[in-house]
């Protein structure tokens, strides 16, 4: 409640995400990836490499300001040494889950899919700071499927937008 909040334009990008991944579904060669690491996705909204969001593009650029020299830095957010402490660190989502819990309530879910829709929220938190209730954005395809290879389900549901019925 402390923290300050995103302009209503973050995670908005729509139709701009929509043009940069027009056809990616079809692009088996998945020549859009630059970081090596992405995936097909479900949608086309969701063919997106991490070297395509700004924001994360900034996590790797704070590499350079530390002492990794520039051929060291990681050329995918999910080698970049703040992403597995943040995102598949088993002791660091459980705390992130208890902040959670205090805010939303307990859920009913399985262990996999609590720390799996932690992970992107943490990914979210870390990379975009805090954004709101109901603003939701696409992840890189390379950060979902590592996040989803650490915490496996038999069924995923991907992106979806917030409900505008309520």
């Amino acid at each position: 409640s402390f923290e300050p909040e995103k302009p209503d334009t973050a995670g908005d990008d729509s139709s701009d995400c929509e043009a940069k991944t027009d056809g990616r579904l079809a692009d088996k060669a998945k020549s859009w990836c630059t970081c090596g690491c992405c995936e097909i996705m479900d949608t086309e909204r969701e063919c997106i490499c991490c070297n395509e969001i700004e924001e994360i593009r900034e996590k790797q650029d704070e590499l350079k300001c530390m002492d990794y020299s520039q051929d060291s830095i990681p050329k995918c957010i999910i080698d970049h040494p703040g992403f597995n402490e943040n995102c598949t660190a088993i002791w660091a989502l459980q705390t992130a889950y208890f902040a959670y819990q205090t805010e939303y309530g307990r859920d009913k879910y399985s262990p996999e899919k609590r720390y799996r829709y932690t992970a992107y929220r943490q990914l979210t938190r870390w990379c975009w700071g805090f954004v709101g209730r109901e603003v939701r954005i696409v992840l890189p395809s390379c950060a979902v499927s590592k996040i989803r290879s650490v915490f496996p389900s038999d069924n995923y549901i991907g992106f979806k937008l917030p409900r505008t019925d309520q």
